[in-house]
């Protein structure tokens, strides 16, 4: 007999085993509590970027649900991550450069924690890669990656293959502890810079925050410029795309931030860099 689907996101869940299956950072509230957190600044401090939250069955077999955390996380982490996300987990040492960090100087104590979520971030990378592409049993580059998913999964399990319901579970385990290490140094970097930063070290994050939404916006200029011209119903080609980023990019970058700066309301990067491609093209 089949078993109903519980679904991360339903709205009464009893059973406190499915219960840690389930990744607060992962619900759309909690993204949104984590964007709206800085208030010092009219159009906001966005860490992820154009997120909506992608249900995962919580009572399926462990392997199928550690690969749903897997596959969600990466949505999360690096498709909505802008370049912001690493910039908020930076270890600040007292090396002289502390004066012009937006953090004080990272506690020795926090330092591994900073270390693991940045590991995190990019094993999240490795493994959702090796998992939902293909790895070409000749290609050297695929068989490091395939390496770099056995050393992550030995990591957790002291084997490359996890071989049992218990070792799933570990590996869920894993991610769950992760999760809540990155969220609590985001919240406590957040709630540091709203209540206890002084007015430079709120500059040196606006600085900094825009230097990141510089490079996101070059990075996706290329896609943006295909969806306003998608929404016009213009005939375009990658060639035709590709030339008006070359041609336009500096403009766009500079107005984008531009729009940004001028907002008197919370904005997501993601809406200026639109505004300025239609602005542009």
């Amino acid at each position: 007999m089949m078993v109903a689907p519980i679904y991360s996101n339903d709205k009464i869940i009893n059973d406190e085993k499915l219960q840690r299956n389930i990744i607060s950072l992962l619900s759309e509230n909690t993204v949104k509590d984590l964007n709206s957190k800085l208030t010092f600044v009219d159009h906001g401090i966005y860490i992820f970027s154009q997120y909506r939250e992608k249900r995962y069955i919580i009572n399926d077999y462990a392997e199928n649900i550690f690969w749903n955390m897997v596959s969600r996380l990466y949505v999360l982490l690096h498709d909505c991550g802008l370049d912001v996300l690493p910039y908020f987990l930076e270890v600040v040492q007292a090396d002289g450069k502390q004066v012009i960090k937006p953090y004080p100087v990272t506690p020795n104590s926090d330092i591994q924690q900073f270390e693991r979520a940045t590991e995190f971030i990019e094993n999240i990378k490795v493994l959702r890669h090796s998992e939902q592409h293909n790895m070409k049993p000749d290609s050297v580059i695929d068989k490091g990656k395939e390496r770099k998913r056995e050393k992550i999964l030995c990591g957790i399990l002291n084997k490359k293959i996890p071989q049992t319901e218990s070792d799933w579970e570990k590996c869920i385990q894993w991610i769950t502890n992760n999760c809540s290490n990155l969220y609590c140094l985001l919240n406590k970097r957040l709630v540091f810079l709203e209540e206890e930063a002084t007015e430079a070290q709120k500059n040196f994050l606006l600085g900094g925050y825009y230097g990141c939404l510089e490079r996101y916006f070059n990075r996706i200029l290329v896609s943006v410029i295909a969806e306003v011209l998608r929404k016009r119903h213009k005939v375009y080609n990658e060639i035709y795309i590709e030339a008006i980023a070359k041609e336009k990019s500096k403009e766009i970058v500079e107005k984008s931030i531009e729009l940004l700066k001028s907002s008197v309301k919370s904005v997501d990067p993601y809406k200026v860099i639109l505004q300025a491609v239609d602005y542009y093209i």
